[in-house]
């Protein structure tokens, strides 16, 4: 959380309060507390579920399912890839009730966002989006032809 700081404190800056130094500093609200322990402990869950050793490795194979949950949405589609297809059936049970927990509380933090600074969360979105895209996704920048 500290690298993303700049980044939450901007966009949430009632959550966070400025130190005698002037600085701020992670965590400084409780209730994001309890949500960045909350994804810890989820994210610990499914590394410690992971099947078998992935070519990524099991920290990214954890953040493959938390991203795959986060795009699949709440609404169940059978044609869609299981996003807890990796994790090994014994340890499934409790890292996807964690993971299931997690998306809860982050749809809320979600609606704050977008609720306290919409213009901001806007931009933002559009950035993620575009680094998601990687950068031979750019538009064609084309003339229009008939």
């Amino acid at each position: 959380p500290s690298q993303q700081l700049v980044l939450f404190s901007s966009l949430l800056p009632h959550r966070f309060k400025l130190s005698e130094d002037g600085q701020v500093h992670w965590p400084s609200d409780p209730e994001l507390q309890a949500f960045s322990e909350k994804f810890h402990i989820a994210n610990a869950l499914l590394m410690g579920a992971q099947q078998a050793a992935s070519s990524v490795g099991v920290p990214a194979a954890a953040w493959e399912v938390l991203v795959k949950r986060v795009v699949q949405g709440s609404e169940v589609n059978h044609n869609q890839e299981d996003p807890y297809g990796s994790l090994a059936p014994a340890a499934r049970g409790p890292a996807q009730a964690a993971v299931e927990d997690l998306m809860h509380e982050l749809e809320g933090w979600s609606m704050e966002l977008q609720r306290h600074c919409p213009e901001d969360w806007n931009q933002c979105s559009a950035i993620l989006v575009q680094c998601l895209s990687g950068p031979n996704q750019k538009a064609a920048q084309n003339a229009f032809k008939v």
